[in-house]
């Protein structure tokens, strides 16, 4: 299975547009969706049709209603981040200050779509803008480092610790073509070791240990942009 692209935003809006982000999502016709006309590529782009009346973005049922994403803002719920879906199987996460998008897109055919075509890029601004955000993580959902920034947003730490964990444990942000590379899980052996028992970044990162010696691919690092 390809790992795929997450995308972690700041932002600054109220509790109040927190509990209804699907309706503002729909008010500014944020549909994202894979390309058709080039499969082989995997970058999001806005649908360019009407959504006909149906709403694209929906939470997923256990906070369907306003209270209980309330509630779970406030932290007395069974998380303290609401999970929300649209048509084209686009997965959002929403805590008190920061947004994670996991888009059904391949990874490494991602970047080096945006590597080739910065255009490729421009839903990440569009969100940025309605979600009123000054930076944006791309990380790949797998198992190394970098994809530990998300565990540590389901167990709650906030925007800037997520960033200061990237910045301790994989350096500074990468271009875009400089993020993937192959080798053994040997390679990251020594890395993983020095992780904090911190969420479950490291217990998926020591998931196999039957399968050291295996060769994989994997992609190292996050990047990160300014919009």
């Amino acid at each position: 299975m390809s790992a795929e692209l997450c995308l972690i935003f700041d932002h600054n809006l109220t509790k109040g547009q927190l509990v209804e982000i699907d309706v503002l999502l729909e008010k500014n016709a944020f549909r994202p969706l894979l390309l058709t006309s080039r499969k082989e590529c995997g970058c999001p782009i806005f649908a360019s049709s009407a959504s006909g009346g149906e709403a694209d973005w929906v939470f997923e049922k256990n906070y369907s209603l306003k209270e209980v994403r309330a509630l779970c803002l406030q932290g007395d719920g069974e998380s303290s981040f609401l999970e929300l879906e649209n048509r084209s199987k686009f997965l959002m996460d929403v805590s008190n200050d920061a947004v994670v998008l996991h888009c059904p897109s391949d990874w490494v055919a991602f970047l080096q779509c945006a590597a080739e075509q910065p255009s490729a890029l421009n839903f990440t601004k569009d969100l940025a803008k309605i979600l009123k955000s000054s930076a944006i993580i791309g990380v790949a959902d797998n198992l190394t480092l970098a994809s530990g920034a998300v565990e540590l947003f389901w167990d709650g730490f906030p925007y800037n610790e997520l960033l200061e964990y990237l910045q301790k444990y994989c350096g500074e942000p990468k271009d875009l073509d400089k993020i993937f590379r192959t080798g053994s899980f040997d390679d990251l052996r020594d890395d993983i070791e020095q992780l904090p028992e911190l969420g479950r970044a490291k217990t998926i990162a020591l998931f196999d240990k039957m399968s050291v010696k295996h060769e994989v691919s994997y992609f190292e690092g996050y990047f990160l942009l300014r919009p």
